[in-house]
């Protein structure tokens, strides 16, 4: 701004044409600003180490989504976004695997700590529900078009699937005890 501030010219003038010449050199400054910004944010985002911390970081450069070149390094990185999540829901599936495999090996439930049979088993469903729920609704909320995609109904339908066993384990563990 400060070639604009401390110009000498008019800039209402229609025959001078130093104000138009600054104000491309302005937007060439303005997209060399915005090329290092979404570089920052690839970088950034190869650093993440989870759907929690991906998220986080789209939360902060979200405010430049309608930006050119940043709003294209964010589209680009969702796919990867999504794998996360539906790494996330695996793992989950393989926990629950392991908690049914070992019920059916022992009859009991591992529960957390000093909890009741019940309400220790009400809790870790809620848990491992909250373990995958959460970091969905967090892409419903930034980006609900990738949902649309065959990756997209494919993580909706494990989610679901997941849902459903969960329901039943709890019903399950009402039922047990």
């Amino acid at each position: 701004y400060k070639i604009f501030v401390e110009s000498s010219y008019n800039p209402i003038d229609p025959q001078d044409k130093t104000f138009i010449d600054d104000y491309s050199s302005f937007h060439e400054e303005l997209d060399v600003l915005q090329k290092r910004l979404a570089n920052l944010y690839t970088i950034a985002f190869s650093d993440c180490s989870g759907s929690e911390a991906m998220f986080k970081l789209i939360a902060i450069y979200s405010i430049y989504v309608g930006r050119p070149f940043i709003g294209e390094a964010m589209h680009s990185t969702y796919p990867e976004v999504l794998r996360c999540i539906e790494s996330d829901l695996e793992d989950a599936k393989v926990i629950y695997d392991a908690q049914i495999q070992l019920h059916s090996n022992t009859g009991r439930y591992e529960l957390p700590k000093n909890m009741p049979h019940i309400s220790g088993a009400l809790r870790w469903s809620n848990d491992l529900r909250r373990r995958v729920v959460i970091p969905f609704q967090q892409l419903v909320f930034v980006n609900k078009e990738s949902l649309d995609t065959s990756d997209g109904e494919r993580i909706c339908r494990k989610l679901k699937e997941l849902l459903q066993l969960l329901h039943k384990f709890d019903k399950i563990g009402r039922a047990s005890c």
